[in-house]
């Protein structure tokens, strides 16, 4: 039996002490139309939606519960799964949530054609109720094959949209949508309509011949008019001057129509009237039926109504609190638990965060920002994408809001319909032309019959080859100090074993041992058959009908977008882009200077970023200026007047929301957070500074991130102990990628300013944590952008959500 707390509300007339009525409340509440699962949405912040081939998808996740918008706690593992223009898998990778985000990034391949690529987001448990969600971006070969120089995913064609749709038949030019989901005899109904462009017209009477409304859709190709249904009628429009006549749906003789009030958002309540005829009244007389305020079977509010024979209309009101935000559904139902009447509408709570954004200063290529949240007293973690603001390469197509309000319960994939933007009546509209979806997805679902479990980390299966016959006292123990593992798990007298829930990063290594009944590790092999999750991606991306016809539209628009011909396109005050070329050298040598530095015991270099000051124009600064310039990192100083570190990148929490000092360590001697030490160095005494923003590597021993420092006669090379040679050093096979570097963009070289201002990217600041009642400085990289363009997306504990895109001069 399922259990709800459901508010009910009443029409005025209604007396809840009848015991019959509870009853039937009961009744319909425990049906199988309504549910009480968990059920995630998702969407992904891409730092950009264009990208060069050998360039990396830098991104933000956001995973949330879809009553609440809440974060999703017991989410770990998300996969993302990258698909190529054909729709075949190229790549499945597995990233940590923690707190309902992720981050990281997903390299491409040089040899990438150029085409549209989908994104798919999933988890192991989202696979019980629906695909995973997709989101699409654009990669560009910047070396092509000489006979595809031209971006181009769909044939192209003279005719005219209006020329192929009038071919397919009149029908498909416009479409009608009753407000109800049914039209009524004797009354007067709502009719909403969807049409492929702009268009004009009258609705005519067929028996008469006389226009009786009038219709026109505005920008979103959506318009609505109401007419008496006493009669049959058709839509007459003018289309390319020519006259075309569409008849529109016939009436039922009975039934029930959920007809909105107008009202804004501000309303204490959202108002219907219900609103039936004579014929219906006959059927039902004396009798209830049920207005059910829902979300995909997930019930808010529960309205019994009353039918009296002599009344053909009914208001009801629902408290906004009691209201999902974002689509909602209000479906009516008969005594015996059958809809009849079905409704959508969108409402927006006061779960909108605003930020205000002020210049603090430039200082070379960095521009310090403010941001003050003005609306919320809990924090809101935000993704902040920083572009060039003449910018070709970001495409307005995702938003947090429209993606986690409105797409997951709409066939069109148009994601970007920003409801903070559309007023109350287009937005109705809108839900009622694009909302086909059956309201109950998740009928007869319930969590006995769930096939797919919640994942939480890989599992690591082996055995153990020794001469031992007897295990019984013996234990095995998993290590590993990148991740900050100790396991120790009895044998049971058994050669094989069996680690779950791991929370192991790929790549890293881990160490496996054996030891005996004194806890002393003993010789012994240890073959690992494999490390996996139970999740597998599909080989081919597999879409919905409407997401199909959605996505072929994007392709087709991509198709005609010159900015990607790099070769010839010309724009309007920009001159030719005529190369671009990726430089590698450098990352190759910073690939083998951090194999040296782990050669002379220098810890967690591979989730570091490695700095050479001699290579720095500040090199001749002191030590503490030179700090000063990197990314995420700001000198402060105590009330003692001492400085130190902090680490802006440093993710904060509702329990922690100070200051995040890094730990220093010279020359591998730990020397806290206090830079008293080396205050007055000149930045060129250091041959390497090596910034680990998280601490990973050092387990649990500098949680707020490590900046080791290693001078010219540092570090000597002395020789490391020799490791245990019972014990097995293994490298992962699988596991979470943990893309704990800053953000390094593709070293692209531009011909010319106007180029770059085009194709360049800034910055990517993927998780800063923006807290109420204050100004938080963020220092972002802009280099000499004329102007930047800040793309902002953020969520808060509560399921605030935000969503800013905001230019900079």
């Amino acid at each position: 039996m399922k259990k709800f707390i459901i508010p009910f509300l009443f029409a005025t007339f209604i007396s809840f002490g009848q015991k019959n009525l509870e009853k039937k409340v009961n009744s319909l509440i425990a049906s199988d139309n309504f549910q009480t699962l968990r059920i995630e949405n998702f969407f992904i912040h891409t730092n950009k939606s264009i990208y060069f081939s050998g360039e990396s998808i830098w991104f933000k996740a956001y995973v949330t519960n879809s009553d609440t918008n809440f974060p999703s706690l017991e989410t770990t593992n998300l996969y993302i799964n990258l698909y190529g223009p054909n729709r075949s898998l190229i790549s499945s990778e597995l990233f940590f949530v923690e707190n309902g985000m992720a981050n990281g990034r997903i390299e491409l391949a040089k040899t990438l054609e150029s085409g549209t690529y989908y994104l798919q987001l999933d988890t192991e448990w989202n696979r019980n109720f629906k695909s995973g969600t997709i989101f699409n971006v654009i990669i560009e070969n910047l070396n092509p094959p000489e006979e595809d120089t031209k971006f181009n995913t769909q044939e192209n064609t003279n005719n005219s949209v209006t020329d192929l749709e009038i071919k397919k038949g009149d029908e498909e030019l416009i479409k009608f949508f009753p407000e109800s989901q049914t039209l009524l005899e004797g009354i007067q109904n709502m009719i909403i309509f969807s049409t492929k462009k702009n268009i004009k017209g009258l609705v005519i009477d067929d028996n008469t011949g006389k226009p009786v409304a009038s219709l026109k859709s505005n920008n979103q190709g959506i318009g609505a008019f109401k007419i008496l249904q006493n009669s049959t009628y058709s839509a007459v429009l003018n289309v390319d001057n020519k006259e075309i006549r569409v008849r529109l749906p016939h009436a039922s003789e009975k039934g029930f129509i959920i007809h909105k009030i107008s009202g804004d958002y501000n309303s204490e309540s959202v108002d219907f009237q219900i609103i039936t005829n004579n014929k219906t009244l006959e059927e039902y007389d004396d009798s209830y039926v049920f207005a059910v305020l829902h979300r995909e079977g997930s019930i808010k509010s529960v309205a019994p109504i009353e039918i009296s024979k002599g009344t053909k209309e009914y208001k009801i009101s629902f408290y906004k609190e009691n209201v999902f935000n974002g689509l909602n559904t209000i479906t009516l139902f008969n005594e015996m638990n059958e809809p009849i009447s079905e409704r959508h509408f969108y409402w927006k709570t006061d779960s909108t965060a605003n930020i205000q954004i002020t210049k603090s200063k430039k200082e070379n290529d960095s521009l310090s920002l403010n941001l003050l949240l003005t609306n919320k007293s809990v924090p809101v973690n935000i993704s902040v994408s920083v572009l060039p603001k003449n910018t070709k390469v970001y495409l307005q197509k995702y938003s947090i809001i429209s993606s986690l309000l409105l797409l997951p319960y709409i066939d069109n994939h148009n994601s970007m319909v920003n409801p903070n933007i559309l007023t109350n009546n287009e937005l109705d509209f809108y839900l009622q032309a694009n909302t086909t979806k059956n309201p109950f997805p998740y009928k007869d679902i319930n969590n006995a019959n769930l096939a797919f479990k919640n994942e939480n980390g890989i599992t690591l299966k082996g055995s153990i080859n020794t001469k031992i016959d007897d295990l019984s006292g013996y234990k095995i123990m998993l290590t590993s100090k990148e991740n900050n593992l100790l396991l120790v798990q009895p044998l049971d007298n058994k050669k094989t074993f069996e680690f779950n829930e791991l929370m192991l990063m790929h790549p890293s290594k881990y160490q496996l041992s054996l030891l005996d009944k004194k806890g002393e590790i003993i010789k012994g092999t240890f073959y690992v058959f494999n490390s996996y999750t139970s999740y597998q991606a599909n080989p081919n991306l597999i879409m919905p009908f409407n997401l199909k016809k959605e996505m072929a539209k994007i392709e087709a628009e991509n198709s005609k977008l010159e900015n990607f011909d790099l070769s010839s396109t010309e724009y309007n005050d920009f001159e030719e882009l005529d190369e671009v070329v990726i430089k590698a050298d450098r990352v190759k040598e910073d690939q083998e200077t951090k194999r040296k530095l782990r050669k002379l015991g220098v810890q967690g270099v591979g989730f570091s970023r490695l700095l050479e000051p001699s290579k720095s124009p500040y090199a001749k600064g002191d030590i503490l200026q030179y700090f000063n310039t990197i990314p995420g990192v700001t000198v402060k100083y105590n009330q003692d007047n001492t400085p130190f570190l902090n680490n802006e990148r440093f993710l904060k929490t509702l329990n922690n929301l100070g200051d995040a000092p890094f730990n220093i360590i010279l020359d591998g001697t730990p020397i806290g957070t206090d830079l008293t030490i080396i205050n007055f160095r000149q930045a060129s005494e250091f041959e390497y500074i090596i910034v680990n923003y998280r601490g990973a590597g050092f387990g649990a021993l500098y949680p707020k991130g490590v900046i080791s420092l290693v001078t010219l006669k540092g570090t000597n090379g002395e020789k490391i102990a020799p490791a245990n040679p019972d014990i097995q050093i293994n490298d992962t096979q699988f596991g979470f990628n943990f893309s704990n570097e800053p953000y390094e963009k593709l070293v692209l070289t531009f011909p010319n300013y106007s180029s770059k201002e085009n194709f360049e990217t800034l910055d990517w600041i993927p998780n800063f944590q923006v807290e109420p009642n204050r100004y938080n400085p963020l220092k972002i990289n802009v280099e000499d952008a004329n102007g930047i363009k800040l793309i902002i997306n953020g969520l808060s504990a509560t399921g605030d959500l935000i969503y800013e895109v905001i230019n900079i001069d």
